[in-house]
C-alpha cells in the first residue's frame, strides 16, 4: 500500500480549562495516529504557559495515501503534569485524517496551519483551542519486504537477549487430577 508523510507541528494551546486547583499548570502534548496507539509521541512540558502552553514541536507520521483514509484519526491529549499524583487530562482533540487529504493531490502539499477546538472527555462544551500546522509528503509507493537475514538469531526470540533481559521462567506444576 502506498503511504505519505504526515508531518505535524503542534503549535499551542489557547484558554484551556484550568485542571489544577492548587497549582498552576504545566501542560504537555501527547499525539498518535488511530492505527498506532502503542508509539505516541510526546512534547515537552511547558512550565510557564499555564492555560496557554506553546511547544512549537514537530512530529512525522506514515500514513495511508488512498483516496480515503478510511475512519483513521490524528488524536491529542493534553494532559497537567502533576509531581504529586497522576497527570490529568486537560483537554482532547480528534481529527480525521480525510479533512487533512481535502485537496490535495499525489505530490507534496504545502504547509497548513489550523486550529481545533480542545474538549476534556464527558464534556460537550469546547475547553480551548489547540493551534497546529500540517504538511502531506508525496505519495511513496509501497516496497516490496527485504528477505529475513540468514541468521538464527531474532531480536523476537528471548534466547538471544542478553542475560540482563531474559525472564527467569518456572516449570508450573501440574494440577492434580
Amino acid at each position: 500500500m502506498a503511504t505519505r508523510t504526515l508531518e505535524v507541528t503542534l503549535i499551542s494551546a489557547h484558554d484551556l480549562k484550568n485542571v489544577n486547583r492548587f497549582s498552576k499548570m504545566e501542560i504537555y502534548a501527547q499525539t498518535w495516529l488511530s492505527s498506532d496507539p502503542c508509539h505516541p509521541n510526546r512534547t515537552f512540558t511547558d512550565r510557564d504557559g499555564g492555560r496557554n502552553p506553546t511547544w512549537n514541536r514537530s512530529f512525522r507520521f506514515s500514513v495511508p495515501s488512498g483516496p480515503e483514509p478510511g475512519r483513521a484519526a490524528l488524536h491529542v491529549t493534553l494532559r497537567a503534569h502533576r509531581a504529586a499524583s497522576f497527570d490529568r487530562i486537560a483537554g482532547e482533540v480528534r481529527i480525521p485524517l480525510r479533512d487533512l487529504f481535502i485537496g490535495v493531490d499525489d505530490g507534496p502539499g504545502p504547509v497548513n496551519v489550523a486550529s481545533f477546538q480542545v474538549r476534556r472527555p464527558g464534556f460537550v462544551k469546547p475547553k480551548g483551542v489547540l493551534l497546529l500546522s500540517y504538511r502531506l509528503g508525496a505519495v511513496i509507493a509501497a516496497a516490496t519486504p527485504a528477505p529475513a537475514p540468514a541468521s538464527s538469531e531474532s531480536l523476537c526470540d528471548p534466547g538471544s537477549w542478553p542475560p540482563a533481559f531474559r525472564k527467569i521462567r518456572r516449570p508450573v506444576a501440574a494440577a492434580a487430577a
